[in-house]
């Protein structure tokens, strides 16, 4: 009974050619646009699912309440980092980070990569294996140097690599000679924080300068905490500390007129999470768009397959 259900639909069909191929092109393509539309919400989803401390990590950034109104901002003082770690509960590690492009030579060869800055918590906060060396030494010098396995593959043509010397070439001549201490995975596609080498913090540029400057916000802060702590806590935590060493900017405040919070404060700590830098529009790692976008891909996907199955 089914084959000859299946014999009349094929007789049907070759009577109606040309609707027939009208309605197989209709559906094939609205069901490859849901397919896409599925997938790129699939991809939004996914990042920064690889690190396996994602649920505990968070990025600082300051809410200030101005006469104008409020502000946030993710950059902070290079100070800070350390201030936190010694005084503020509840935090088991904390990084700074940043990153720019430098030209890399090795011999007689030159190439341009993307520079990350961070400090010596950084690797055990986030998932970015070494296939070569230890990533509890890797950073532990100031002239250490990780490369990914791109850059090994291109600037020394693979093997071990540790041990050898790699110059960076810095503004005004400066150039700085590293010793690469290990060999990372190349860092995923699906990753906010993007880099092709990591050195000391203290190598970054200008920081020097600026180590000890308060007034001076340049930086991303990360922080990873203990469990059973929440950002809440940390929030908390923070507001002496605030206003402590953030006196000359409440200060400014006061005299531009600003008004605080309804517990007064003109100055607070506050911490994105990991999974969710991708959707906000605070971090420096988010997109801009809002968290329903993939909900909203994969809706406009049933409208189209539902379209196309009623009209076809």
């Amino acid at each position: 009974m089914f084959f000859n259900y299946l014999k009349i639909a094929w007789r049907n069909l070759l009577k109606q050619k040309v609707y027939a191929f009208v309605n197989v092109i209709g559906m094939s393509a609205a069901f490859s646009a849901t397919i896409i539309l599925v997938l790129v919400s699939y991809r939004e989803w996914s990042f920064n699912k690889f690190h396996e401390n994602r649920d505990r990590i968070y990025q600082f950034y300051r809410e200030e309440y101005r006469p104008e109104g409020i502000e946030e901002s993710t950059s902070t003082p290079a100070p800070m980092m350390g201030a936190w770690k010694r005084e503020c509960p509840g935090i088991e590690k904390i990084t700074r980070f940043t990153a720019d492009t430098k030209p890399v030579t090795s011999g007689d060869q030159s190439y341009n990569y993307s520079i990350g800055y961070a400090d010596a918590d950084f690797l055990d906060m986030f998932s970015f294996p070494l296939v070569q060396g230890d990533k509890r030494k890797a950073l532990a010098q100031q002239d250490q140097i990780i490369i990914s396995e791109k850059v090994a593959a291109a600037v020394f043509k693979g093997g071990q690599v540790v041990g050898k010397p790699l110059t960076v070439k810095y503004s005004g001549g400066k150039d700085r000679t590293y010793i690469v201490s290990g060999v990372m995975q190349n860092v995923p596609e699906l990753s906010s924080i993007k880099f092709e080498l990591l050195a000391r913090f203290e190598r970054a540029p200008y920081y020097d300068e600026i180590k000890e400057d308060w007034d001076s916000h340049s930086y991303r802060l990360f922080a990873q905490l203990q469990p059973g702590v929440s950002m809440s806590d940390i929030e908390r935590f923070s507001k002496p500390l605030v206003n402590k060493y953030f006196a000359n900017g409440i200060r400014d405040l006061k005299r531009d007129g600003a008004v605080g919070d309804k517990e007064g404060q003109l100055i607070r700590l506050k911490g994105i999470p990991l999974p969710e830098w991708r959707f906000s529009k605070v971090s420096t790692y988010g997109n801009g768009s809002s968290k329903l976008f993939p909900w909203l891909l994969i809706l406009l996907g049933i409208v189209i397959t539902m379209t196309a199955c009623v009209t076809l």
